[in-house]
This record gives structure tokens, sequence and C-alpha cells, in this order.
């Protein structure tokens, strides 16, 4: 595959239309913004590589909590969980929230430090947004920064939170929560709460024996589907080509034939204010575009 200028993404996954959706497909980042809202502001990610010289080539480590990329979803690590929805504090994660009349409806899956959620509090300021990180040290570490944003402040290790924090937002409306999403989702939300489900930047989990742990298969999307709003929208983004056409081709072989789900097109997508966010937030957003990667992005809509 030919690599594609810095902040280029392709739709992936449809096999049926040739050269000419393809080229339509990919669209520059700062066009995208352009078309989208000219007054959203992206706000840079956490300075996402620290260089090393090791064996004359740039070494990458997460930046500021040293810990692996990913971790095994199917471990049988210990998770304290609800029973049920009902049986979830809200109000501790969410202080000014009104638990009676108001909920969580964006989940960004495997939020990593919090550069999307934290970026789009201020854009969505009457939406409730969680964040949902596996890893024990990133997690509580998206929870600080979000404490300090709350506060007014930006950490030692997220300067360019001082932008998010002159704009005014309260930040009461984002959190994080250390869980494992493919076992314990519908202990946390009812049926048809969310109205966005966001997959950036998945563990591709290369070898075959380990594609039962990809976060959206054909096994675990029927569950996703079930916490969706009919309407709703599920997001999906990698700079792994095969992975993306594997995440597509989950949706497109059953549940779109089915009329479960519709892709949505690239007219759409190109008016969505989620999109530049989604391109360029987060941790691996940035990532990608400083390493001039293609980003192959898939989002889908949910009929019935």
């Amino acid at each position: 595959m030919k690599r594609t200028n810095e902040g280029d993404f392709k739709q992936v996954g449809d096999d049926n239309n040739t050269n000419q959706q393809s080229s339509s497909a990919m669209v520059d980042e700062e066009k995208s913004a352009e078309l989208i809202n000219t007054n959203v502001q992206v706000f840079p990610a956490i300075p996402y590589r620290e260089k090393k010289k090791a064996s004359s080539k740039e070494q990458y480590s997460r930046f500021p909590v040293r810990v692996r990329a990913h971790c095994n979803p199917l471990s049988d690590d210990f998770f304290d969980y609800p029973k049920k929805p009902s049986d979830v504090n809200w109000q501790e994660m969410y202080p000014k929230m009104n638990i009676e009349t108001e909920k969580v409806q964006i989940l960004d899956v495997g939020c990593a430090y919090g550069g999307l959620i934290t970026s789009i509090a201020p854009v969505f300021p009457k939406t409730y947004i969680l964040g949902v990180e596996i890893r024990k040290k990133v997690a509580e570490f998206t929870q600080q920064r979000i404490l300090a944003l709350r506060e007014g402040k930006a950490l030692d290790e997220t300067p360019q939170d001082k932008a998010k924090v002159e704009t005014g937002h309260d930040f009461h409306n984002v959190w994080a929560l250390r869980s494992n999403a493919m076992k314990f989702l519908p202990n946390y939300f009812k049926k048809g709460q969310l109205k966005k489900i966001l997959f950036m930047f998945p563990d591709p989990h290369f070898k075959k024996k380990n594609h039962r742990r990809r976060i959206v298969s054909p096994s675990l999307i029927p569950e996703y589907s079930y916490l969706l709003e009919v309407g709703g929208l599920i997001y999906t983004i990698t700079d792994v080509q095969e992975l993306g056409e594997w995440m597509a081709k989950s949706f497109e072989e059953e549940l779109v034939p089915l009329g479960a789900f519709e892709r949505v097109s690239q007219e759409e997508l190109d008016k969505d204010p989620l999109i530049p966010f989604i391109m360029s937030s987060s941790e691996d957003g940035q990532r990608t575009s400083e390493q001039h990667l293609s980003k192959h992005l898939a989002v889908f809509r949910k009929l019935k």
C-alpha cells in the first residue's frame, strides 16, 4: 500500500466500489477539519514519543506512563465491576450528573491517556463521555489528568491541556474507568443507552490464533449493538490495513446484509464534528500522523 500524506485517512472494507471510491475516501486532515467546522479547535495530544538511540533507529515509548503497549483482554486479571447497570455509582465519576435524567452516551473503548475524550468534552458539553482502559497505570493517569482539568489545571506531563482549560469548560462530563470492555460493558450500560462507541487504533493482534482477542469482531459486535441506540454510530480507525479490513468486514459480511447496520458515507463523514478529533487528538492519532501512516476509517450506523 502506498503511503499517503500526513493525516490522510481512507475508508476500508468496501469491495463493491473501485478506484473512484478509494480515491474519494482519501481526505486531507486539514481539509476535512475545514469542511466540518471552521470553529472547531482540535487540541494537541500528549507528546507521544520519547526518542532514544538504539541500533541507530528511533525507538518510541508510550508517554508519560511506562507500560506495555497492549495486554491480553482474555486473561483472568481481577476487575471490580457492578452486577448490573443500576448498581453503577455514576455520581462518583460525574459529580454533577443528574442520575434520574442524564446518562453516559459516548464511549471510547481503549481510551489510553485520554487525549481524545478530554478533547471532545468541551465540544459536547452536555453529553457525558466515558473512556474505558484495561491497563491500570494508564487508567489512573487519565483519571488524574481529568481531575486536574476539573480544577482548571494541566498536569506537568500534559502542558498542552492549558489550551483546554482556557475554553472555560469544567470537564465534569468526562471520566475514565479501568475495566475490560470485552467482558463487562453490559454490566455498566443499559440496552440502547449509547449514541456513539469509538474504537480508536485497537490492538491488531496480528497472529491468527489471537484474532479472538480483537476488540471488534463478529462475535462482539452484537453486544455493542445491544448497548447502542437505533441510529447510533460505531467508529473504527486503525493504521493497520489488514485490521481495518477485518473490522469493516465484521459488519459488512453479516450485519449489513441483514439490515442491522449501514456504512456511513464519505459525504456524511465530511460533516461529522468528531472526525478531526478522531484523526489527531488521541495519542495514537498523533503517532500515526508523525510517522506519515495511512489511517483506515470505517463508521457504521445501527438501523434496528
